[in-house]
């Protein structure tokens, strides 16, 4: 129960904790509302006999890097539908589905909606889904931004042999990146 309640809570770096020798870790970060991102990754359970409720009410919970190795039959569940990166759902993290990265089902519709955009608005064509999948990712991870992934988009070979006119031009950009059509 070490952050237990901490609703003001809005990050924490636990990457240097030794969990080696825990045993309970259940209730660690129960009730903290505020806290937007998790990175579990260096956690060792390998000797943790209770983990369950974990996260428990953490309602703003988007990001979750999980622990690498799990025992079996030990789980943590999620606050909510989370999935990775190719869309899987998951409610709780076990030792079948550690070792990922894992996003709330409500940031994941957003990136993947945008990214959707680029493709049949900015390119003019339907996504395939490895393209959706990796731009997804490269949001996701934060290794690319929006900007970024834009002028990816809006300055590649595909895009620049439409050769549109000024007008046109601006009005695909305002399709793709503001969903509407632009005014006078």
């Amino acid at each position: 129960s070490m952050f237990k309640g901490c609703s003001s809570l809005s990050s924490v770096d636990v990457s240097n904790f030794d969990t080696s020798k825990v045993m309970f870790i259940g209730l660690m970060f129960y009730g903290c509302s505020s806290l937007s991102s998790l990175d579990l990754s260096s956690f060792d359970t390998s000797k943790v006999e209770y983990m369950d409720e974990m996260l428990s009410n953490c309602s703003n919970l988007a990001y979750i890097k999980t622990p690498k190795k799990m025992p079996e039959g030990m789980t943590i569940a999620l606050p909510g539908t989370f999935v990775d990166v190719k869309g899987t759902e998951y409610t709780s993290i076990t030792n079948t589905n550690c070792s990922k990265t894992l996003y709330s089902l409500q940031m994941y519709n957003k990136v993947s909606s945008f990214v959707e955009r680029m493709y049949t608005v900015a390119l003019g064509r339907a996504s395939e889904p490895s393209g959706i999948d990796y731009w997804s990712e490269e949001l996701l991870s934060h290794r690319k931004d929006g900007a970024a992934i834009s002028v990816g988009f809006i300055m590649s070979e595909e895009f620049n042999a439409k050769n549109y006119s000024d007008e046109a031009y601006l009005k695909v950009l305002y399709r793709t990146f503001f969903d509407r059509e632009a005014d006078k």
